[in-house]
């Protein structure tokens, strides 16, 4: 067990002390195996037979009387327990977190104070010299994405805090890269929410787990402004005065107008499309100076569509108007998949 956890585990304060009398040498036996079975159980044990209870506050060679107790019906006895503090680092600032700790026979076990949103127990077993972290996380708990991320945030801090950097612990990696992701991910709803301007509820975030792809893609579009390339084909279009020739590439550009339904509400996106290598294969006359061209390409140089995302859509023509200038960006824009790798990749480092 490494320093930082000791540190956790140790018990070096005050002590208090409790004095008892009872009512003859069977309550006691009574008394003493309740003691016994909590100190391996945990568990809270009621008894009878008591007298009286004085409590005294013991601190090196001094002794405190704090109370005396002479009405004493029944006593329900439990492991002792202790509030204490841990801090932990994030970002610039030094933030304490909560635990009570219990001290039993075999084991002593450390539980989160707040359980609302993250559950956390660390168990360190004195024979076998292990010590088991464990969590339960309650994200649906969470009254906005700010305190979600924030107890996510808490949480990593310790784990980092608790485990050497760089602890070959498989364990100790997954659970790291497990917070990092959620952490990312949450932030990213964050900025999503503010600039589509909703609410976004962490009670709803299981039932919209099937959408994480969507609500990346819209992130990318509408909060980092990327460009995404995907393998789409154009076949045709209609144009009026097309003035190209069979065999030639052309440069297309057209605006979609997009709905998605995210966390119960409709999003309108009006999405700039530019088509690469489009060869015309065949031109044909619709009515007066309508025609209807279609398109092909070649193996070696194959159609693709690049696309950028707005939520108004004089931003969007203001785009389609402008695609000519930003033609590299299109060009060399990134497929959806590579675009997400690089994301998650900074979230690890």
């Amino acid at each position: 067990m490494s320093n930082r956890l000791k540190k956790l585990f140790s018990d070096e304060d005050e002590k208090y002390t409790e004095t008892l009398t009872f009512d003859n040498p069977d309550s006691y036996k009574a008394f003493a195996a309740a003691l016994e079975k909590v100190q391996l159980t945990g568990q809270g044990q009621m008894v009878e037979g008591i007298k009286t209870i004085r409590s005294s506050l013991f601190d090196g060679d001094n002794k405190y009387p704090i109370s005396d107790e002479h009405s004493v019906e029944r006593v329900v006895v439990g492991p002792y327990m202790e509030l204490i503090e841990w801090p932990v680092q994030i970002e610039d600032r030094t933030i304490n977190i909560e635990f009570y700790r219990t001290i039993l026979k075999k084991n002593i076990k450390l539980t989160s104070v707040k359980k609302e949103i993250i559950d956390i127990e660390i168990e360190n077993y004195l024979e076998e010299k292990k010590t088991v972290f464990r969590y339960n996380l309650h994200p649906e708990k969470a009254q906005n994405l700010e305190i979600l991320i924030k107890e996510y945030k808490m949480a990593k801090a310790l784990i980092m805090s608790l485990f050497r950097p760089k602890a070959e612990v498989p364990e100790y990696k997954d659970m790291l890269s497990f917070f990092s992701q959620s952490i990312g991910y949450f932030e990213r709803l964050h900025e999503l929410e503010s600039a589509l301007d909703i609410d976004i509820f962490p009670s709803k975030l299981e039932s919209e787990y099937d959408k994480k792809l969507l609500i990346e893609k819209l992130y990318l579009l509408l909060v980092k402004h990327k460009k995404i390339r995907s393998n789409d084909r154009l076949n045709f279009i209609k144009a009026d005065m097309f003035d190209g020739s069979i065999g030639q590439e052309i440069l297309t550009a057209y605006i979609d107008r997009m709905e998605y339904e995210i966390f119960g509400q409709t999003i309108r996106v009006y999405i700039v499309n530019s088509i690469f290598n489009a060869v015309v294969s065949k031109i044909e006359d619709v009515q007066d100076k309508l025609k209807q061209v279609y398109f092909s390409d070649t193996d070696d140089r194959p159609m693709y569509r690049a696309y950028s995302g707005f939520l108004s859509e004089e931003e969007a023509i203001e785009e389609q108007n402008s695609i000519r200038i930003k033609i590299r960006e299109y060009r060399e824009a990134k497929k959806i998949d590579e675009c997400l790798k690089e994301l998650y990749t900074d979230e690890m480092e």
